[in-house]
């Protein structure tokens, strides 16, 4: 399947920045304007803010801040913050032993997996919309120190 160039937002933007120039159209002036995110990427926030108050209570800064190159040094100690300091020990097996099985056997068959996955999944979001909600000073005071 050919592969689709991805759409610029320059013009969405600049149709922002006018309506907020002429007057706070929309309330502009008042608060930033809320996006919806989807619920996979409301929990890649959620997790992404809690990652970034993990990091800046260690005095770390966190990838992607945009506060200019770290050195390698403070490279080294983000990654360890993040992803421990000893040998990986992870370890998955896939499901291979589903081919020529239709997906809704799979699902019957894990029926309570699934029920799991969900709860879990619901919970997840839900957190993550209370915690994306909240002011910045409000999240950092309220999230559980890790």
């Amino acid at each position: 399947m050919p592969s689709r160039p991805a759409r610029s937002l320059r013009p969405v933007s600049a149709v922002l920045a006018a309506l907020c120039l002429l007057g706070g159209a929309a309330g502009c002036a008042d608060r930033p304007a809320r996006i919806e995110l989807s619920a996979d990427d409301t929990i890649k926030a959620g997790q992404r803010a809690l990652t970034d108050q993990c990091l800046a209570r260690r005095g770390l800064t966190p990838p992607g801040s945009g506060s200019g190159p770290r050195g390698e040094a403070e490279q080294r100690r983000v990654s360890q913050a993040l992803f421990g300091t000893g040998p990986a020990e992870l370890s998955l097996s896939l499901p291979t032993a589903y081919r020529g099985v239709d997906l809704a056997s799979v699902r019957r068959t894990h029926r309570t997996e699934l029920a799991d996955w969900r709860r879990m999944r619901s919970r997840a979001l839900e957190r993550a919309r209370a915690l994306l909600n909240r002011a910045p000073d409000q999240r950092a005071a309220r999230t559980p120190r890790g």
